[in-house]
């Protein structure tokens, strides 16, 4: 098979986030079609047939993981990145995985639109336990950040995690509405 331009348009997403399963690049690739799944197994598969991608999977019967790079132990913490992606993908304008800010490296920074206003944020994916707030607060009191920065990014958690009185955080569920509240 021929790659297409929706390929490539794919293989730019997968660049992005390192990782998905074809049910996340379905939501990407052809959201509104009834066989959106089968259709982005298809066009995965072309793009791991033509050596562009890699393929794994946990067990026989689990859905494979397409991804660049190197292979992981654990697939879990990438893939809540990508559905982080896949949620937003339409809002973000800039998406930078792990930079290093300071001494702390968030999940991403990324910078999104909504309602032409543009946010800075440092999202942490959390599979287990709580999101860590406090080094972010460290970060901010240490005032280190301006050299990096042009602002404080939202700390957005995706898990649990405690308020804080220092900087604006929230939840990855509710991210769009709490900054369009709260600024």
């Amino acid at each position: 098979m021929m790659i297409t331009e929706r390929d490539y348009q794919l293989l730019e997403h997968l660049e992005k986030v390192r990782a998905m399963t074809a049910a996340q690049a379905s939501l990407i690739l052809c959201p509104a079609a009834k066989q959106r799944e089968k259709i982005a197994r298809r066009r995965l598969k072309v793009l791991c047939d033509e050596g562009l991608v890699k393929r794994t999977r946990n067990h026989v019967g689990a859905p494979y993981v397409y991804y660049i790079g190197k292979k992981q132990k654990s697939w879990a913490h990438t893939l809540k990145i990508t559905d982080f992606y896949v949620r937003y993908y339409q809002n973000i304008t800039n998406w930078i995985l792990e930079p290093i800010l300071g001494k702390i490296r968030p999940d991403v920074l990324a910078e999104i639109e909504i309602y032409s206003k543009r946010y800075l944020i440092a999202y942490e994916a959390q599979i287990s336990g709580r999101v860590d707030i406090k080094k972010y607060e460290r970060l901010y009191l240490s005032g280190a950040w301006g050299n990096i920065l042009p602002v404080f990014p939202i700390v957005v958690a995706g898990g649990e995690y405690e308020e804080s009185k220092i900087i604006k955080v929230v939840g990855e569920e509710k991210m769009i509405d709490e900054i369009c509240r709260y600024g």
